[in-house]
């Protein structure tokens, strides 16, 4: 009887992260050499490359997850947030992820230990209006000179759970 539980929740198990694993469309971690993301020098803009798609119909949600050590020197990461679509236009918006909470005494993010994963979707609903390979970019807009501390940066492309298909 216990076994046959044991055989049940784990299909269950199975079922749950495979479906979860059904809208991810693109995952991609950019890791940063001495831990340090400058502002104005080479490396101050992060790619990420290779971002097909397919429908342009579907919407989108855009994931970043900054990991950074607790010694981080800033409480909030800005950067501008480029989309360049196959046919090379691109739009631009500038964001903020807050790192910690409003008296800046704790991290908002999930403490690991020595690492703190903090996540925001950047962009809820997003389309792509061509087909084709995307490419994102984000450039270090901080107010330091540079960001130490910083290990990496994830980005996550899921399909939205809106119920609808948008107009062209």
């Amino acid at each position: 009887m216990i076994l046959n539980i044991k055989n049940f929740l784990f299909v269950i198990l199975i079922i749950f992260f495979s479906s979860c694993q059904k809208n991810n469309l693109y995952t991609s971690t950019i890791k940063f050499n001495d831990s340090k993301w400058e502002r104005i020098e080479k490396g101050r803009v992060v790619n990420f490359k290779d971002i097909k798609i397919k429908d342009t119909e579907d919407v989108y949600d855009i994931k970043l997850t900054f990991r950074h050590t607790k010694q981080i020197n800033t409480d909030n990461i800005n950067f501008v947030l480029t989309i360049t679509s196959p046919s090379g236009i691109s739009k631009e918006t500038i964001q903020e992820i807050e790192l910690k909470d409003r008296n800046k005494e704790k991290f908002l993010g999930n403490d690991l230990g020595d690492i703190v994963e903090t996540s925001k979707i950047i962009k809820q609903y997003a389309t792509m209006p061509e087909k084709g390979e995307y490419t994102i970019s984000i450039a270090n807009y901080s107010s330091v000179y540079q960001i130490t501390g910083l290990e990496s940066i994830t980005l996550e492309i899921n399909k939205s759970n809106l119920d609808y298909k948008t107009d062209k």
